[in-house]
């Protein structure tokens, strides 16, 4: 019997089908076969017809000119804060009149011995994204000419004519546009002086007579930022000495310069910063005795810091330095091992010690460099982490 009819009838009629089509689907293989790939580009302006699915946007807005990046935050890890100066812009050097037209706010001083964050985290390319970063090779701009020309004893090949330090080009596509030294550095900001006079923006903890700083609101020992110079206004149940203060300073009236974070104490007290911690750019005086420190080749980078097993900050990375008696399984490590890295869940106990970054606010994060070895300002050794 054919085994056809040994299928049920349903199955059968199928089957019919399909041996039914089997020779028309002979028949279309020569055509099939015929068909080849486009031969060239499919977007090609030649190649085609498939229409571009893409959009190319430039912004040509103000904040273009400004000199830092993000606008209105610095971020270091998982560590944000508000960057003070938003959406104005200021400059590096008095010479630099660059853009400096939209929202001018004043000229940071390349002061290397700053311990104030706000100044350190402008410098620093670790937080301001487009700042001077030696990481990065930086060549000429590239010609728009064909051919290419040659490299000559100004110029690499196919590119605009070298920088040089001491004669910088405020912009690169008009050298004749005037330049900037950076390497010359000058202690204050009269007429005269490599500086010259002008707007700078204080950071620090001491403001010049010239200024008249708004009064600060008094907060709490544990929102003290370290750097900053404060006024015990209520000592309450707080040991301030734990962040700064001397035995003879703890005590409402006190002053001191905060060297630690107070999100690490407890207490009821509360205190004044003596200076806002916040960007201050005001003209400054021919009168006024403030000494601006200024070297144009001035910059920070963030740098790891020893850290205490009770200072650890939830969702930080951090990096088991020593053990101690602390146990760091209970803050989200999976084994007690030093070199072992990390990211915590909430601070810990005991002795021991991590390395990791500390919230951007703390200005013994950035460790101070300059491209210069001039006076003061010698040239740093080479990053730590």
């Amino acid at each position: 019997m054919c085994p056809l009819f040994s299928l049920p009838k349903s199955l059968q009629r199928s089957m019919r089908v399909l041996l039914a089509a089997l020779p028309l689907m002979f028949l279309l293989l020569p055509a099939a076969r015929a068909q080849t790939p486009a031969q060239v580009p499919l977007l090609n302006t030649s190649g085609g017809g498939v229409p571009p699915n893409f959009m190319l946007t430039l912004d040509d807005s103000g904040s273009m000119q400004f000199k830092h990046m993000p606008e209105n935050q610095f971020a270091g890890g998982t560590f944000l804060t508000t960057n003070p100066v938003g959406s104005n812009t200021v400059r590096w050097a008095p010479s630099d009149t660059y853009q400096f037209s939209v929202n001018p706010f004043g000229t940071v001083p390349g002061n290397i011995t700053s311990t104030n964050y706000v100044l350190r985290a402008l410098r620093s390319p670790d937080t301001n994204s487009i700042f001077y970063n030696p990481d990065i090779r930086y060549r000429p701009w590239a010609v728009s000419t064909y051919p290419l020309p040659i490299a000559t004893l100004f110029a690499p090949a196919g590119r605009m004519a070298n920088s040089p330090p001491a004669a910088a080009f405020l912009d690169p596509v008009n050298p004749t546009g005037g330049v900037i030294n950076l390497t010359s550095y000058s202690f204050t900001a009269v007429p005269g002086s490599p500086g010259g006079s002008g707007t700078w923006c204080y950071f620090d903890t001491t403001y010049p007579p010239s200024v008249a700083p708004a009064t600060p609101p008094v907060i709490s020992i544990k929102s003290l930022v370290t750097g900053l110079r404060y006024t015990i206004v209520n000592k309450g149940t707080s040991d301030f000495r734990t962040v700064g203060s001397n035995g003879t300073n703890n005590v409402n009236g006190g002053r001191f310069i905060a060297t630690g974070f107070g999100n690490a104490v407890s207490g009821t007290g509360t205190a004044r910063a003596d200076t806002p911690p916040m960007t201050s750019c005001a003209l400054r005086a021919d009168s006024d005795p403030l000494v601006v420190n200024h070297d144009p080749g001035v910059y920070f980078r963030l740098q790891t810091q020893t850290v205490a097993a009770t200072a650890m900050v939830k969702d930080v990375e951090y990096t088991i330095l020593t053990l101690g008696n602390t146990n760091y399984t209970l803050v989200g490590a999976p084994a007690n091992t030093p070199g072992l890295i990390f990211k915590a869940s909430g601070p810990g106990s005991g002795t021991g010690t991590l390395t990791g970054y500390q919230p951007v606010t703390n200005f013994a994060n950035y460790a101070a460099y300059s491209i210069n070895g001039l006076g003061p300002f010698p040239k740093t050794a080479a990053r730590t982490d």
